[in-house]
């Protein structure tokens, strides 16, 4: 008879455990805020700012290129000052 009281309260406490789990997470997830939406109101200045950043990037592809291909064509001297130079500043 002791055995069964203590199997019976042993899966009391067990149940009320879970039972109170559950509902600790329930209640976890109602009080989670929904993701805050971002309206956009103006989607011309948007596209505006986009497609400045789009000339500033292909200024500086067409920089880097230019001075990448004058570094090529340039003679043995000019490159190894050009070394020297970017060691010295470092």
């Amino acid at each position: 008879m002791s055995l069964n009281i203590k199997l019976i309260l042993i899966v009391a406490i067990s149940a009320t455990l879970f039972i109170t789990t559950l509902i600790h997470i329930s209640k976890q997830k109602e009080a989670t805020q929904p993701p805050r939406v971002i309206t956009l109101s103006n989607t011309d200045t948007i596209y505006q700012k986009i497609e400045i950043l789009k000339l500033k990037s292909d200024t500086i592809k067409l920089k880097y290129e230019t001075k990448i291909n004058n570094y090529r064509s340039s003679n043995t001297t000019n490159k190894i000052n050009l070394f020297a130079d970017r060691i010295n500043r470092q």
